[in-house]
């Protein structure tokens, strides 16, 4: 990616990790309520749809921002995917064997973080960085269209209170200023008033997202 992006410093380009980071575990809890009551299955593909829209936005970004970007998009659909796939499989096997089906899902997804970085560094090495998101398009289509013959459908519950999606937002953006000041403190100066800045917006936007969870019927963090 240096090379890709020869003007653009490391501490951007670690945004692409960080990005991702980021918007995955702020939306997390709160898309997981929003399968509840939009429907698992729906919200499942809503967030494959999501996840490869952004795969294919990062493999063709021409800028470091656009890439970025791409990982946002990427977080927001994975978050999206992950709540919802464990409830679709809790609700298709009965009571007595969810145990095994729940081990075998963390059992995977164990596999996966275990061989991920090796057969990223293949593709790195090989075709090159943007082929580590070109592979999610066939895999995303894949999913995709098997998803619809095999998924069991779930009904929705739009009684329930909807979540607190600005509380996503705000933590979110407390994170994201947080680690902005953190990582550019080196080269703007901690004392300056872009890095100062990013620290007080952090600790502002934390207060008000603990103030939303105190009042909100469905919060993104249940005090």
């Amino acid at each position: 990616m240096e090379r890709s992006f020869p003007h653009d410093s490391r501490a951007t380009l670690a945004w692409v990790i960080t990005g991702y980071s980021i918007v995955f575990a702020s939306l997390l809890v709160t898309a997981g309520r929003s399968a509840d009551r939009l429907g698992r299955r729906r919200l499942f593909f809503i967030g494959l749809d999501v996840f490869t829209l952004g795969s294919a936005l990062c493999g063709l970004a021409p800028s470091v921002e656009l890439l970025v970007a791409g990982r946002f998009i990427q977080g927001s659909g994975a978050a999206a995917m992950l709540p919802a796939s464990l409830g679709l499989l809790l609700g298709a096997f009965p009571a007595e064997r969810r145990a095994q089906v729940v081990a075998l899902w963390g059992g995977i997804g164990a596999l996966a973080v275990a061989t991920g970085p090796s057969l990223g560094g293949l593709l790195v090495s090989g075709p090159g960085w943007r082929w580590v998101f070109f592979v999610n398009l066939p895999i995303g289509l894949i999913a995709w269209l098997a998803g619809r013959v095999v998924l069991p459908r779930t009904t929705a519950d739009p009684s329930r209170a909807a979540p607190d999606y600005l509380g996503a937002l705000l933590i979110c953006l407390s994170l994201g200023t947080l680690v902005l000041g953190l990582t550019q403190g080196p080269a703007w100066g901690w004392s300056s008033a872009r890095v100062v800045g990013c620290f007080v917006a952090a600790v502002v936007l934390g207060v008000a997202f603990l103030y939303r969870c105190a009042r909100h019927p469905e919060p993104v963090l249940d005090l």
